[in-house]
């Protein structure tokens, strides 16, 4: 082997070696998905359930300038009260 293949054997093994870029991009694409996955899943624990804050309501058609009637009856099987809005077509 030449001095000049040693010398260039030599400084291609001391330089640092480098990820591909296309890799980098991956893992960083790939950290933020996770990222945003966990983080919607735990915002929206509160959220998913039987939670009685996200059971009831807060606006009313009046509020929207709608004219409805409030329909109430039980349920056929376990006679649960089932409420509704009636609003008519204009």
């Amino acid at each position: 082997m030449s001095k000049q293949a040693v010398s260039e054997a030599i400084r291609q093994s001391s330089e640092p070696k480098h990820r591909h870029p296309l890799r980098r991009i991956a893992l960083v694409a790939t950290a933020a998905i996770v990222l945003y996955l966990v983080v919607g899943y735990v915002a929206t624990i509160p959220v998913v359930g039987n939670d009685p804050y996200w059971r009831t309501l807060r606006a009313q058609p009046g509020d929207f300038g709608l004219h409805a009637e409030t329909l109430s009856f039980p349920s056929q099987d376990d006679h649960l009260p089932l409420t509704a809005w009636y609003i008519a077509a204009r």
